[in-house]
């Protein structure tokens, strides 16, 4: 009898639903959709059929190892996961004097072991299944991993007794996907827009704003620093990819009543979480600044950056002045001179209005660029695009353009003939905005004994090319005895140009973007297609000697010409 009882009792304790958790599946794993598909319905009918939460974990890890493209399991427990978080059935029940049942255990204690067990199922889920789908290579797969990640995050946060944006971006699981993102996604997929990462953004982050904003603050969470950099197998690659996400998050508009985009509606009885603008841009800011300060920063990612700031970090920044070190520290430091042209260019863009920031550095350091290399490079280009603009004010003091003038008139006496057709037009365009420095085309003695003294010695040239301050440099009592010299360039196109320069100025100006992609091959392309308006006269007949006169004895190098001539 005793014997009876306990097995009553053992039938009883396999009965308890509470204890469904702990019982292993021991059906053979299903693999036709049909299956998965009863498992699901089960699972939604009766907490009695928990336990078929566990087989389809089990398929949904084999469909991880094989990196399948048809996943029904996967997408069958993201279905299953997202009932359980509507039904706040992974929320644990508050403690209360529950009825005693069967094994000695309160009602409460069974769904205390209940909610434990699935909440070990859905952490399994996510660790196991969706994190190493995030990760495996595959663009499918992972923009699959994506979709199904945030539709859970959009019901943990719809289910957040705390709505706060601060409590959404420490999410872990939203917290798991973006660092998931920055660790799979290489920075070349993320520039193309193929990657997945380029996917989250387009999707999630750019359309809603609390996605953004809990972006911004997971990114800045994410970011390597003097702990974390040496843990990290490539910071390179996740500055790359932070970067990335960042270049693609345009600032919203000026405007708080358009800040109310969400991603997620607040469970019932909660207000929608608070975002204001300001407080936005701060955070973007926050985020920004920290990418720029870290040392694991790359050359390229650096001129990325400087690319950037004009159209994307400027617009973000409630404090744009705060860029002022991140910019001068590069142009200071900066290996070539296409960086400090990109510096130069964001410093630029903070002293124009609206921001109208004060650097009186700015023309001193855009005058030590021009140095003799410069129209030997390959932005050469680039920087007189920039020149043109940066020097477009007709504000700027006549003591300051002459020095620019003399220093690229100084310059093109070692150029190339495509550097130099660059210079002409862009001196000219200076001389005609700023009527005072066309002294410098003609300067005349002022007094008899300067003119006797000119004329024994030659004029004193009072430009010093050494001075690194442009108006201190003596350019504006100087004469631009340069453009005589290239008037006499041995290359026709570049004498005829030059000559511009000794004509009344009645052209308005010229467009320099018309002169700068000028080179060698292009030159001599120009030349040998020319049209000829008139046959140039040539020798027609042979001369019976070139080295010596008419009834003189052969040379050697007569004789030496004659046998050449007479061999062919």
């Amino acid at each position: 009898m005793a014997s009876t009882d306990k097995m009553d009792k053992k039938r009883k304790r396999t009965a308890d639903p509470s204890d469904h958790a702990n019982i292993e599946p021991r059906m053979k794993k299903p693999s036709a959709k049909n299956d998965i598909a009863s498992l699901e319905s089960s699972i939604q009918q009766s907490p009695q059929n928990y336990n078929n939460i566990a087989k389809l974990l089990t398929v949904a890890e084999s469909e991880t190892r094989k990196n399948k493209h048809d996943a029904p399991a996967t997408v069958s427990l993201t279905r299953v996961f997202t009932r359980l978080l509507v039904e706040n059935k992974l929320k644990k029940p508050k403690a209360t004097n529950g009825t005693q049942g069967t094994g000695g255990k309160t009602s409460t204690e069974k769904q205390v072991v209940i909610v434990d067990w699935l909440r070990s199922r859905y952490t399994s889920f996510k660790d196991i299944v969706l994190r190493p789908q995030l990760l495996c290579g595959d663009h499918e797969i992972q923009i699959r991993a994506v979709t199904l990640t945030m539709t859970l995050v959009r019901e943990e946060w719809a289910a957040m007794s705390n709505s706060s944006l601060e409590s959404r971006s420490r999410n872990a699981t939203f917290v798991t996907l973006v660092h998931a993102l920055l660790d799979a996604s290489s920075s070349e997929e993320s520039s193309t827009g193929e990657g997945h990462l380029q996917y989250f953004v387009e999707k999630y982050a750019a359309p809603f704003d609390d996605v953004r904003h809990c972006t911004l603050e997971a990114l800045r969470a994410a970011m390597p620093n003097d702990e974390t950099g040496g843990a990290l197998s490539d910071p390179e690659s996740r500055n790359s990819n932070i970067l990335a996400i960042l270049s693609s998050l345009s600032a919203p508009a000026n405007d708080q009543k358009k800040l109310n985009t969400f991603f997620t509606s607040p469970a019932q009885g909660q207000s929608s979480p608070k975002l204001t603008l300001t407080h936005h841009k701060k955070v973007a800011q926050e985020t920004w600044l920290t990418l720029l300060h870290q040392r694991h920063l790359t050359t390229p990612q650096r001129k990325r950056i400087l690319h950037l700031t004009p159209t994307h970090l400027i617009p973000w920044f409630p404090s744009p002045e705060t860029l002022l070190d991140f910019l001068t520290d590069t142009f200071n430091s900066g290996n070539t001179s296409s960086t400090s042209l990109l510096a130069l260019s964001g410093l630029f863009t903070l002293t124009q209005p609206p921001l109208n920031l004060d650097y009186p550095s700015f023309y001193p350091k855009l005058y030590s660029l021009l140095t003799p290399d410069l129209l030997h490079s390959k932005h050469r280009s680039r920087f007189f695009r920039n020149l043109t603009h940066f020097l477009n004010s007709t504000h700027l003091p006549s003591a300051l353009i002459s020095s620019f003038i003399k220093r690229l008139a100084r310059l093109s006496l070692h150029a190339p003939p495509a550097g130099i057709i660059a210079v002409i037009p862009t001196i000219y365009n200076l001389l005609k905005k700023h009527p005072a420095c066309t002294f410098m085309l003609h300067r005349v003695p002022r007094t008899d004994i300067e003119r006797q003294y000119n004329e024994e010695f030659g004029a004193d040239d009072t430009f010093d090319a050494e001075e690194p301050n442009p108006m201190d440099s003596g350019a504006g009592e100087s004469c631009l005895w340069e453009v005589v010299a290239l008037q006499r360039h041995w290359h026709p196109n570049v004498a005829a140009l030059a000559r511009v320069l000794g004509m009344q100025f009645t052209k308005e100006g010229y467009d320099v973007e018309d002169f700068l992609d000028h080179s060698y091959s292009s030159l001599i392309d120009a030349e040998l297609n020319k049209e000829m308006k008139k046959e140039p006269v040539v020798e027609f007949e042979i001369p019976k000697k070139i080295f010596t006169l008419e009834g003189e004895e052969d040379g050697a190098l007569e004789g030496m010409m004659k046998r050449m001539i007479s061999d062919r």
